[in-house]
């Protein structure tokens, strides 16, 4: 689909604080998405998520990345662990941009073994041991 036909359209993003979230998002706007930005920003919150071991997105992150595309993005700080929350969310989108197009679901963590980056590319994704 060419730019100009997606112009217009909105999707909300999960996990758009930092990382691919945040790069979804900006590959969105630059094909013409309003987007919905969606982070928990436990950053500002140490210890919010147990088992993770690194910094979260900060609210601060979230922040810029709306302040990159104020016309575009609506920043909302939500855990998709929360139905709720994501519920609202999705309302959100409908009623500052009158409708809802796609979602992507890039919230995510890393909580125990090693990240994919340095697990050797002959490990077992689902039990963990060479194959």
């Amino acid at each position: 689909m060419s730019a100009a036909a997606e112009a217009g359209r909105v999707a909300l993003v999960t996990g758009a604080a930092r990382g691919i979230g945040a790069a979804t998002v900006r590959a969105l706007c630059d094909r013409g998405y309003r987007v919905v930005a969606v982070d928990c920003c436990a950053g500002d919150v140490p210890g919010d998520l147990p088992g993770v071991t690194y910094a979260l997105a900060g609210e601060h992150e979230l922040d810029a990345l709306r302040d990159e595309h104020p016309e575009q993005v609506l920043a909302l700080v939500a855990d998709v662990r929360d139905r709720d929350a994501l519920d609202r969310a999705a309302a959100a989108a409908v009623e500052r941009f009158g409708r809802l197009d796609a979602a992507v679901a890039a919230a995510a963590v890393i909580s125990g073994g090693r990240p994919l980056w340095e697990t050797p590319p002959l490990t077992c994704r689902r039990c963990g041991t060479w194959t």
